[in-house]
């Protein structure tokens, strides 16, 4: 990949919506200091958009670390979406979709492919992408605050220290390191990651994750909803961010050594319906053709669980402005 491939993604307007956990948080950060991009919405990867009210639609900036289902849309991350390799082929050729998982040719079914899917957050993707486009990315690292090092936070999203040291799937975890150190051009970035990773003791790294889990989900401090940095409404009544997710958002600024986003933006709130499902093969016929649901258009979604399992499908759908409407 070189640089003015990631530049004709963006297509010239690089307005972002960052979901509203660490992953995605911390990939708006990167893309702001690194790429000059401007965070204009949230979401929440159920049923929930917010949308400063200066944006025109909602189909036009970049989601991240969400997939968008419309082809015309666009959207970074990396979630299994394609529901088996016939789907993937169609998938892979749009380039309003960046993906890992459509890089190498992972998909729902069979299980085997899911099985050795990308395990880690979108914001590891995002470093690999920068790097890739001739963009070096000069992160520290080690930098702390309480206690904690900006690493360990980093590695928390989506539990990738843990995914990588701890896990089922552990070498599958280094089989994507090793990927995305080459995609990144063998970038120090990723190269430092890994080394830091894999001179991390199992032991140490629950206790990692423990400590980060109780210092975002502090009901005095952050109150995340989710240990991984989540919040499902972050927007008050008032249509400005919540004062514990702006203070969030700066504590991740200052560790990080990014400078911060604008956080004092009003916004539009857009409501759909969320699900968790299992598709029949009609369904995954009409999801690939026509790209809904029961005759319903799905604003988004992903393979959540292998196909053997229960509710393995998460989509939204009817998503509509519940302030005032955008055309």
């Amino acid at each position: 990949m070189h640089k003015f491939i990631i530049e004709e993604f963006f297509k010239d307007d690089y307005s972002i919506i960052v979901n509203t956990d660490l992953d995605g948080i911390l990939s708006g950060l990167i893309l702001k200091n690194y790429l000059n991009c401007k965070i204009v919405g949230f979401c929440n990867s159920e049923e929930k958009v917010y949308l400063n009210e200066s944006v025109s639609s909602i189909s036009s900036p970049v989601y991240i670390d969400m997939f968008v289902s419309d082809p015309f849309s666009r959207s970074i991350d990396q979630h299994i979406v394609a529901a088996n390799q016939y789907h993937y082929n169609i998938l892979k050729k749009n380039t309003r979709k960046l993906n890992p998982n459509l890089h190498r040719s992972r998909y729902h079914t069979p299980s085997s492919s899911y099985a050795n899917k990308y395990p880690f957050g979108t914001v590891h993707y995002i470093i690999g992408l920068l790097e890739s486009s001739g963009i070096k990315i000069n992160l520290d690292f080690f930098k702390i605050k309480d206690g904690l090092k900006f690493i360990d936070f980093l590695l928390r999203a989506d539990d990738s220290l843990m995914t990588s040291v701890d896990s089922n799937y552990v070498r599958n975890a280094r089989d994507w390191w090793e990927w995305l150190y080459f995609f990144s051009n063998k970038s120090k970035s990723i190269e430092k990651i890994g080394k830091y990773i894999y001179g991390t003791q199992k032991t140490f790294a629950h206790h990692i994750k423990n400590s980060i889990s109780k210092t975002l989900m502090n009901p005095s401090g952050f109150a995340c909803e989710s240990s991984d940095g989540g919040f499902k409404s972050p927007v008050g009544k008032n249509g400005y961010l919540k004062q514990n997710v702006k203070n969030y958002i700066k504590f991740l600024s200052e560790i990080s050594g990014l400078d911060c986003f604008n956080l004092e933006m009003s916004f539009m709130e857009f409501i759909g319906k969320s699900y968790r499902t299992n598709l029949s093969e009609s369904q995954i016929i009409e999801l690939i053709k026509f790209n809904t649901i029961n005759e319903k258009k799905i604003f988004s979604y992903a393979f959540v669980r292998s196909v053997n399992r229960e509710k393995n499908f998460s989509y939204t759908s009817d998503i509509k402005a519940i302030t005032k409407s955008i055309n």
